[in-house]
């Protein structure tokens, strides 16, 4: 019996783990293709800290301060732990396992009375007995038919899963800092610009409150001016809110309170700012293979194959061994002595032969719930194509808007530059100028929003593209 389990043992093995299947698409929709050739955008690979090209020192701080505080990527290794844990205590159970114990016993054995097979009557008074034992045994469960080794390759795989799932946190996490940071620089850009047509638009209402006076004015067109000053008090006071909640989202992000964190402002921000790199043409759609999110679906089929093979063996016989030593003896003094010594080994197999078919149906659970995984990695798959070729394509849209944006500024300057001109030649009034002025101011807030736009959607893209 034991050579033949041995030989089912050997020959048991771990099915051979199917290849990833390539993703349904292998390029990407001809309006996503135009994002190619960002600008400073070249044929390298993309660099895993894809933010370094912004050039920013303080968003390299706060995105290192987060990687080492954050609450979530520290769940997230957390959980990684005790999936390698789970994954040790599927091999331990692959080994023998021994133990030791020693005991000693001291008791009273009440009066007892019996009869022999004459039938004479004895009676036993009670009396003190002792015992003391040392021994020590040991177990192993044959793995027959390879269930063990399937319980522990199933394990692996689902560390691989959490492994996978701690870098897709990573990954949401850096994103996620430098949307937030993005919000912050974007209320930073449009203060100066919302206080400077504020005061604009206060000096053209009191413009027409003097020409209103001398009767040159309607009442409506001052009520006009009236409603432009109070758009841009609400403005304003919306772009404060705004800050103040980015910057505590970004303080939580980094795991601190939001009263421990302070940025200074930088008006010009996106004045300045260059979106290069990273974003290199040809990217082909199995890009998508490197997102984390894919790698732990993926490792989750597996391990939902192996899970199911291992409830379709759960029906054959299993064998234990076990085998005990140790010594046993009423006297201290002989507790160690050789004829106290004894030893037992044992082995049992042990074969379901009737539970009303719940083994069946929980292979059958086992199957279906293999089926749903595979089904969850393929939308996964799916998902991440779609994702990629919105955020590609919303790129293309945001560096249009830019450049209608630039070009509507260039329009604005010249307008604000001719109006001048015809005031100095006596053609125009001072609120013709004002009013040139703040549609120049205007279009400057207009193109920072849209270069913020650009910014967001390149950082999407680079997390949607699992860098």
């Amino acid at each position: 019996m034991l050579v033949l389990s041995s030989l089912l043992t050997a020959c048991a093995s771990v099915p051979a783990s199917s290849p990833r299947p390539e993703p349904p698409a292998q390029r990407w929709s001809s309006f996503a293709a135009q994002a190619a050739g960002l600008p400073g955008a070249d044929d390298m690979a993309v660099p895993s800290n894809w933010w370094a090209a912004l050039d920013d020192p303080v968003l390299d701080g706060l995105i290192g301060a987060a990687l080492e505080d954050s609450p979530d990527l520290r769940a997230a290794a957390a959980r990684v732990a005790q999936a390698r844990a789970l994954q040790d205590m599927a091999r331990a159970r692959r080994m023998p396992r021994a133990q030791a114990g020693v005991g000693a016993e001291r008791g009273r054995v009440q009066a007892s009375a019996f009869r022999d097979g004459e039938g004479g009557r004895f009676s036993v008074p009670p009396y003190r007995s002792s015992s003391f034992s040392a021994q020590v045994s040991a177990s192993y469960d044959m793995d027959l038919f390879g269930r063990l080794a399937l319980a522990e390759h199933e394990a692996q795989r689902n560390t691989d899963a959490t492994r996978a799932d701690r870098l897709a946190v990573r990954q949401w996490l850096i994103h996620d800092v430098v949307r937030a940071y993005a919000d912050i620089r974007m209320a930073d850009a449009l203060r100066p610009d919302i206080r400077n047509e504020l005061g604009l638009a206060r000096q053209l209402l009191a413009a027409e409150a003097s020409r209103k006076e001398a009767g040159l004015v309607p009442a409506a067109e001052l009520r006009r001016t009236a409603d432009l000053v109070a758009e841009r008090e609400r403005l304003l006071a919306e772009v404060e809110g705004r800050r103040h909640e980015a910057l505590s989202r970004l303080a939580v992000l980094m795991g601190r309170a939001p009263s421990q964190l302070e940025l200074a402002a930088q008006e010009r921000y996106f004045t300045s700012l260059k979106i290069s790199g990273s974003l290199r043409a040809g990217l082909p759609a199995s890009v998508v293979a490197n997102r984390p999110d894919i790698d732990a679906a993926w490792h989750r089929v597996l391990a939902g194959n192996a899970a199911a093979e291992r409830a379709r063996r759960d029906r054959y016989p299993s064998l234990s061994l076990t085998g005990t030593t140790g010594f046993l003896s009423e006297s201290l003094r002989r507790w160690l002595a050789g004829d106290a010594l004894g030893w037992a080994l044992a082995a049992a197999v042990n074969a379901p032969l009737f539970d009303g078919g719940g083994l069946r149906a929980e292979a059958a659970r086992a199957a279906a719930a293999g089926e749903e995984l595979e089904a969850a990695y393929r939308k996964t798959v799916l998902a991440a194509l779609g994702e990629v070729d919105a955020t590609l394509g919303e790129i293309v849209t945001a560096k249009v808007r830019r450049e209608i944006a630039a070009t509507g500024l260039a329009r604005r300057k010249a307008d604000h530059a001719a109006a001048q001109a015809a005031l100095a030649a006596g053609a125009s009034r001072r609120d013709t100028v004002l009013r040139a002025e703040m549609a120049m101011a205007e279009s400057s807030r207009e193109l920072s929003e849209r270069q913020y736009e650009l910014l967001l959607c390149w950082a999407s893209a680079h997390r949607a593209l699992g860098l």
